[in-house]
């Protein structure tokens, strides 16, 4: 394992994305905050708007959210 912060006290995808939900064009915005299947919590920072180069890399807790497919 990675030596990174554990999930709790890290802001989930979702949440990042309404922080900036503002900047994006209303037409956009039912995808973009769109709930998911997966609850996402990256560990870096990623500026969606305004992507940097970076590690070939990313540290991401994951979970279900929700119920799962019984297989």
């Amino acid at each position: 394992m990675p030596d990174v912060p554990g999930p709790e006290g890290l802001l989930n995808e979702w949440q990042h994305r309404k922080k900036i939900s503002h900047k994006i064009d209303k037409k956009y915005l039912p995808m973009f905050l769109r709930e998911r299947e997966i609850e996402m919590r990256p560990v870096e920072d990623q500026d969606f708007l305004n992507p940097k180069k970076a590690p070939p890399y990313k540290n991401t807790w994951m979970k279900p959210d929700g119920a799962t497919a019984k297989g």
